[in-house]
């Protein structure tokens, strides 16, 4: 679940990597173009999520609200046990804890990781109340992660990843 382009890109990456492994998973959720082309079945477009500035999001909070309850109750319903997260953390966190509420026993992966580093670090323990493991972007992340008891993994970051394969080492 994603709320965004750059997600959508992440995720889309993440499914065709999965999918490349093992063809016995089936994904749904919010994403977008990207996402849907892997294979993904959209229960939303991510647009109908995002909102810019403050009086936007505020305005949206409703919305945010009834989602949440909806997706983590799709959740329970469809006996999914396994939920990967995209970034956008004021969404997934809240979302994370309301899945745990409903049915602690679903997993769940945050791909791409708040960047408690720059920010509100103390969210780490909140997300290790919820959190089956994390995927991080820089390699650092996991030491932060699991120094508090989190699985982490870094898997490289697939933007500066794509990057450096279409440049030559003169290029970069």
């Amino acid at each position: 679940m994603t709320g965004e382009a750059s997600g959508d890109m992440h995720g889309a990456l993440l499914v065709r990597n999965i999918n490349a492994q093992s063809a016995e998973y089936e994904f749904a959720g919010i994403g977008g173009a990207e996402m849907e082309s892997e294979g993904v079945e959209l229960l939303h477009h991510y647009s109908i999520f995002s909102a810019m500035g403050v009086v936007e999001p505020l305005l949206k909070l409703r919305f945010y609200i009834t989602s949440i309850k909806k997706l983590a109750g799709y959740i329970v319903e469809n006996k999914i046990k396994n939920v990967i997260l995209i970034d956008i953390p004021s969404f997934n966190i809240p979302l994370a804890q309301k899945i745990k509420e409903f049915d602690p026993s679903v997993k769940i992966l945050y791909y791409i990781s708040p960047q408690l580093w720059a920010w509100h670090y103390s969210r780490i323990y909140k997300m290790k109340r919820l959190l089956h493991s994390i995927v991080v972007l820089y390699p650092f992340e996991t030491d932060m992660y699991r120094k508090e008891g989190i699985r982490a993994y870094f898997l490289g970051n697939p933007i500066v990843d794509s990057v450096i394969k279409k440049r030559t080492r003169a290029q970069i």
